[in-house]
């Protein structure tokens, strides 16, 4: 341990004081000690670091001066004056700036360290206990070095970096670790574990090339993938929003579950097409939206789309009219009801206006034989008749009636012309296959009205496939 003036390497050798035997004159004792003719830097701090001889005796060294000599301040002091004529040798002994070798020192104090400096009396080092040596500076205690290592006392740091950038300290309650110049890293091998004092539960802990873990409790709740993260439990977004962007495909911004590929379920929303979409992948299976009480609206909840209550009705909305609602008995329509086409087993009872579409054509029904049923069962010619012809009942041109009606099904047709003598029609053919029609009165048409409108009309059954039982009539509006 150094103790001195200036920190520094041993003295590589004797330093040989000066003569000073030209002063000796029998009553003079006390003379400069030189080296060089300078005083030496550090001077002894005591006359055990010098050897001094006067006329080949060995000179006591004497702190008290009471015997032989000793060195106070710059000077050597002997006891005795030196006789004139005496000789005189002297040498600073190597390493004269240090601690007696193998000497003890008191234990000292926090306020009055055992190892201190000529002008800082409370910084140094003292003995804290066994085993145990603290610093202390201003004399405030540091830290200590024990058989433990190295301890800082509470609120005073190991500060690391030019400006103290790194500060690591306990203040009593609680353990701070600051780093206040660009990032704090830490670094380790295959994983970072945070755990409680006792090393029993973990708060975090991370793996190399692998998953984060964040527990409660010593419970993972969340998890990293390689796929994105696994939650463990609900999650809880407190009162906030979770905000997904526009989803480009399957892999971006979709809430997916099941375990399909790219999820049995997806929620998302196409900003290309400005939709949201809640999608269910399988043509097997049911998406089911479960509720007592359900409502499809607007975005801002005025305009009802659609309601249903348990154990009551379903409500369809017009433009936040209610058209149709459903009953314990059926259904309430409000207003008009138009269709393509109904199939209806049972009773069927309407209250109200029931329309049905008529295909209006601006010719002859001679050059318009083809009716399509799927436009409507009621055909209205406007100019007026010329010639005989035969219409054909079809569904429309790509499709057979045939195929659209069931055996035991019955379908009226109207065809209504324009009357002349001369126009009128005695046959008709279904899917363009004739057929066989029974005329109410026994017999076929055989000349229209003289003036107004020629009404016909066809009753039509299926008894079989492509197989039809036919009754005709004819009514005219003039004779």
């Amino acid at each position: 341990m150094y103790i001195g003036y200036d920190l520094q390497t041993a003295v590589p050798g004797y330093l040989i004081i000066d003569d000073i035997s030209s002063g000796f004159n029998g009553s003079a004792t006390s003379f400069a000690l030189l080296v060089g003719g300078v005083k030496p830097t550090p001077m002894p701090a005591s006359p055990q670091q010098v050897l001094i001889s006067v006329n080949g005796v060995v000179q006591e060294p004497d702190p008290t001066g009471s015997a032989g000599f000793t060195v106070t301040g710059d000077n050597i002091v002997f006891s005795s004056a030196p006789t004139n004529g005496h000789a005189f040798f002297g040498i600073v002994l190597a390493g004269a700036d240090y601690a007696n070798a193998g000497g003890e020192f008191p234990d000292g104090t926090i306020a009055a360290p055992s190892f201190t400096f000529a002008n800082d009396n409370d910084t140094g080092w003292f003995r804290e206990g066994s085993g145990s040596v603290g610093f202390s500076a201003n004399g405030s205690q540091i830290l200590n070095y024990d058989g433990n290592g190295l301890n800082f006392v509470d609120s005073k740091k190991l500060q690391l970096g030019a400006g103290n950038d790194l500060q690591i300290y306990h203040d009593g309650s609680n353990s701070y670790i600051n780093n206040s110049t660009g990032a704090l890293y830490l670094r380790t091998g295959t994983g970072l574990n945070l755990q409680n004092a006792a090393g029993t539960e973990t708060y975090l802990y991370t793996e190399e090339n692998g998953a984060v873990f964040l527990r409660y409790d010593n419970v993972t709740k969340f998890e990293t993938t390689s796929g994105g993260v696994k939650i463990g439990g609900y999650l809880d977004t407190n009162d906030n929003n979770i905000v997904f962007g526009d989803s480009a495909d399957a892999d971006t911004n979709r809430i997916t579950m099941g375990a399909a590929s790219g999820g049995d379920l997806r929620i998302y929303h196409n900003g290309s097409s400005s939709k949201s979409i809640i999608y269910h992948t399988h043509d097997t299976g049911v998406l089911s939206i479960a509720a007592d009480h359900l409502n499809l609206a607007d975005y801002g909840n005025e305009h009802p789309f659609i309601t249903c209550d348990r154990d009551g009705a379903v409500e369809l909305y017009y433009d936040n009219t209610k058209r149709i609602e459903s009953t314990a008995t059926g259904a309430t329509i409000t207003g008009s009801l138009t269709v393509g086409g109904i199939s209806a087993s049972g009773y069927a009872d309407f209250t109200g206006l029931l329309s049905e579409a008529c295909t209006v054509t601006a010719g002859k029904l001679s050059d318009n034989t083809n009716l399509d049923a799927a436009n409507g069962n009621v055909f209205l010619f406007t100019t007026q008749e010329t010639t005989t012809c035969t219409p054909n009942i079809r569904w429309d041109g790509s499709t057979t009636l045939n195929s659209k009606v069931n055996v035991g099904d019955m379908i009226a047709i109207t065809v209504i012309t324009t009357a002349a003598a001369g126009g009128y029609s005695a046959q008709l053919t279904i899917d363009g296959a004739a057929v066989t029609e029974n005329w109410i009165g026994g017999s076929a048409p055989s000349a229209g009205g003289s003036s107004g409108k020629d009404i016909y009309s066809y009753t039509i059954v299926k008894t079989a496939d492509a197989t039809f039982t036919i009754i005709g009539n004819l009514v005219k509006t003039s004779s």
